[in-house]
């Protein structure tokens, strides 16, 4: 009889537990949570740093055109171990108001021979080259080369133009005087290359101003020719006359050029 009240309690107590364990399970769920491993969190990408201990290191190339015409094409080029010259593709463009700059990475420091080449526009013929220049050798240097479009010639001036006293103690002058006088007379300089063709000057053209148009001339191309006069109708007119050629004057000096138009 003891034995089956024994049982009795024994089962008792056995629904008693689990009844407690049902009526705590919602809890444990709840709980859990806090308890369980996290999941791994992705590391974020950091934006670029701007500061300048990061910028690339480089330097640059300058060109610098005098009497540069608009739409002026430029080209660098290298020189191989035969001597020819090639373009470099990536450095090639047009002038930006007279000048042309490329940015040179380090690792091309100090390397040559290059040149700039000048031409009218990007499929013309050369105008001009430049000296044989090296790369820069160190950051943030810079190896500016400057071009004159006016060619070097003979340093000579013939004995034909006149001379007067210049205008102004730092350069020389060429003037035209044009008779007779005529209303919206266009002028225009010109310059003679090796194989005797003539070639305008896009920065000395302009309209005569009472039978007479003068202009400036730099010290560095003192002495520079052959050039000469061309005289038109109007910008886009007929052709009246072309001047006897002339080399520029020196400092504090006046090349002064006569034109007599057919009456």
């Amino acid at each position: 009889m003891n034995h089956k009240k024994y049982q009795t309690i024994l089962w008792f107590a056995f629904l008693t537990l689990i009844s407690v364990l049902l009526l705590a399970w919602p809890s444990l769920l709840t709980h859990a949570g806090p308890d369980l491993p996290s999941r791994e969190t992705p590391t974020p990408v950091q934006p670029p740093d701007d500061k300048d201990d990061d910028k690339p290191v480089g330097a640059h190339i300058v060109l610098q055109v005098r009497s540069a015409p608009v739409g002026v094409w430029t080209v660098v080029q290298w020189q191989d171990s035969a001597g020819d010259w090639h373009d470099i593709e990536g450095w090639q463009g047009t002038l930006d108001e007279g000048k042309k700059v490329w940015w040179v990475d380090a690792a091309a420091f100090g390397k040559g021979p290059f040149r700039w080449v000048i031409y009218q526009d990007q499929r013309d013929k050369p105008l001009a080259q430049s000296e044989s220049f090296y790369l820069p050798y160190s950051a943030g240097e810079a190896v500016m080369i400057e071009v004159s479009l006016v060619p070097s010639q003979s340093t000579s001036i013939p004995n034909s133009p006149s001379t007067l006293p210049s205008l102004s103690p730092d350069g020389g002058h060429i003037e035209l005087c044009v008779r007779p006088a005529q209303a919206g007379l266009w002028t225009i300089v010109q310059w003679q290359d090796d194989l005797g063709d003539w070639h305008d000057i896009e920065g000395w053209q302009g309209t005569l101003d009472g039978g007479k148009k003068v202009w400036w001339v730099a010290p560095a191309d003192s002495g520079k020719g052959p050039f000469r006069w061309v005289v038109y109708q109007g910008q886009r007119g007929k052709l009246l006359a072309r001047s006897e050629s002339f080399y520029l004057p020196y400092v504090g000096q006046t090349v002064r050029i006569d034109v007599s138009l057919a009456p």
